[in-house]
């Protein structure tokens, strides 16, 4: 792993001329292979790898895990069995798989799991996944078909099972869940259902969200129940969140109709202060630092692992609809306004925010969201949106529409959707193109793309019409075209109960599609990539002299990658831009 770093002493003259040769141009970022549609599929006897149906996850010691399906052959694979999750750790090796045996029962065998690894916890070496059961001898019926199963990779165990009695409840039986948050240290959140009319969960008591560890549960939130910090009771409980710390968050409603509450204030937040769940924000309720205004929606919280929150409000009371939207975050001691509609975007001087996205909360405490601004003034549809990070009152642009996407030769972004990060600052996003210009078809418009941490630039991870060798044999030759990408998910790295497509060491992880619409899982460290446009030559991260051959060979040759201010030249312009960019430094 290189280390990015400052060139002390940097130069402020470049010769160029035929003698400087000798520096080979850095190819592009070189991905780890993980799977791939045709290859041989671990731990099911030479069956073959079919399609990846949803993005992977990395957990903090970089291992991956990934959901695909096994081509069926009518012999040994058959939709009995077609389906698993694998995870990379001293090579790739299969977890569990449709037909096995579902460990803490007798008999039964998993039929399918939830397909969503978004939604699989998976932290510090654990598991934990929403599954259900095929009858294969085990007395299985509509009454106890699924379950949760979590544990370390080479202990998994059945957590909570339909038909089984709920703790924390009088005679309650569970009879179906969501898919749970699952922390490094084992903590445990979901939300579970009831079976209508058995013990206590009679009318408006049949479900809930239960946290802890395997063997030890309890009801943090249930619906019917008391709701703190309100004259009513919980109504709607959306999934639960959990932190590393312990602290967990959930947002709904309480029923209306009970002590005067009604639609207009119904809306609510919770998060735990040291455990005991109480409330954070309610419809209607005043929003701290804004004078007359009161909560609105309040839309999915994100929490991050010292038990912080971020989440997106519109507001009423004192505001207009020209200023009515906004993202909040801290915590009970700290809740406070992070951006609101109508505020200037740093690094767009003139321009007003117009709405947002979800944000994301990493555990330093550094928001990232997506934004969308007004269409006056220097603003229009071509640059309409952008992406920015921090803390309040430390906001800067990381990314804009209409910017110039790195590794293009001149392309520009058209569109930017929900980016990932961590907690040291490493950003990736996908993106799409502006048709018509530079060579951007419909066939090359989408891409990847990662900045890390301290870096000035992103760099081009994937595109689209691009070719892959995907055969790892040596001297072996499988190009495949590039045709799609599946979509981000898992957003910040770190503390939350969400699994993430990159880790905290900047591990990245993800799903290609092909144009045969065959798949593969890659993934890529981060600190692998280059540190700035100027950083040419291995190693990648250090700017010396072979930077400088580098840059002289791609201008000699008219690279696209000597042509640093992107217009199309190659002239004194992009050497004075290299010159400024190898002063600058690596950061």
């Amino acid at each position: 792993m290189h280390t990015r770093r400052r060139q002390a002493t940097g130069f402020t003259t470049l010769a160029i001329h035929a003698s400087l040769t000798g520096a080979a141009l850095a190819g592009g970022p070189t991905p780890q292979l993980l799977m791939v549609t045709g290859a041989t599929a671990p731990g099911t006897d030479g069956a073959l790898f079919a399609e990846c149906y949803e993005p992977p996850a990395v957990d903090e010691a970089g291992r991956v895990l990934f959901l695909a399906g096994i081509e069926r052959d009518g012999v040994s694979v058959d939709f009995g069995n077609d389906y698993g999750m694998w995870v990379t750790e001293s090579g790739t090796t299969l977890l569990v798989r449709e037909g096995d045996p579902a460990p803490g029962t007798t008999g039964p065998v998993f039929n399918y799991f939830t397909g969503e690894p978004s939604l699989v916890g998976f932290r510090g070496g654990r598991v934990a996944f929403y599954a259900a059961l095929r009858d294969d001898g085990g007395g299985i019926d509509s009454t106890n078909s699924s379950g949760i199963w979590a544990g370390p990779l080479d202990a998994i165990d059945l957590i909570a099972r339909a038909g089984d009695g709920a703790p924390g409840t009088e005679g309650a039986v569970f009879e179906d869940f969501n898919n749970p948050s699952l922390t490094a240290s084992g903590l445990l959140a979901f939300p579970g259902f009831l079976v209508p009319g058995v013990g206590d969960a009679t009318p408006g008591h049949e479900g809930g969200s239960w946290i802890g560890v395997p063997g030890s549960l309890a009801v943090a939130a249930r619906r019917g129940d008391p709701a703190p910090g309100t004259p009513s009771n919980f109504w709607y409980l959306s999934d639960p969140i959990v932190s590393d710390s312990g602290e967990f968050a959930v947002g709904g409603e309480i029923e209306t109709g009970v002590n005067g509450v009604t639609y207009m204030d119904s809306d609510c937040l919770w998060l735990t202060r040291g455990g005991t769940l109480e409330l954070l924000a309610r419809e209607a309720s005043p929003v701290p630092g804004i004078a007359g205004a009161e909560f609105g929606i309040i839309a999915s919280p994100t929490i991050n692992g010292v038990g912080e929150v971020a989440f997106y409000a519109v507001m009423q009371g004192a505001v207009t609809g020209y200023d009515n939207a906004a993202i909040f975050t801290g915590d009970h001691d700290t809740l406070g306004l992070l951006v609101r509609e109508g505020d200037e975007p740093p690094g767009v001087p003139g321009a007003r925010f117009l709405s947002f996205s979800f944000p994301l909360i990493t555990d330093t405490g550094r928001v990232l969201f997506y934004a969308a601004l007004r269409v006056e003034g220097g603003v229009n549809s071509t640059n309409d949106e952008g992406i920015w990070e921090g803390t309040p009152g430390e906001l800067r642009l990381v990314a804009r529409k209409g910017d110039e996407a790195p590794g293009t030769g001149g392309a520009r972004f058209l569109r930017l959707l929900i980016p990932i990060t961590n907690n040291r600052g490493d950003v990736v996003l996908r993106a799409d193109l502006r048709p018509g210009e530079h060579g951007v078809t419909t066939d090359n418009d989408r891409g990847i793309w990662a900045r890390p941490a301290g870096a000035t630039d992103f760099t081009l991870i994937a595109r689209e019409g691009d070719m892959i060798d995907v055969d790892p044999s040596p001297g072996g030759e499988d190009r495949r075209t590039i045709g799609n990408f599946f979509p981000f998910r898992g957003g910040a790295a770190g503390g939350h109960g969400q699994p993430s497509m990159l880790n905290e060491a900047g591990r990245l992880a993800y799903t290609i599609v092909f144009d045969d619409d065959s798949t593969a899982v890659f993934a890529l460290d981060l600190e692998s990539l280059p540190c700035s446009l100027a950083d040419l030559a291995e190693p990648l991260g250090t700017l010396d002299l072979a930077d400088v051959l580098a840059f002289v060979e791609a201008f000699g040759l008219m690279n696209s990658r000597a042509d640093l201010d992107g217009n199309g030249l190659f002239d004194l312009a992009d050497i004075v831009a290299f010159v400024d960019t190898f002063n600058a430094g690596c950061p």
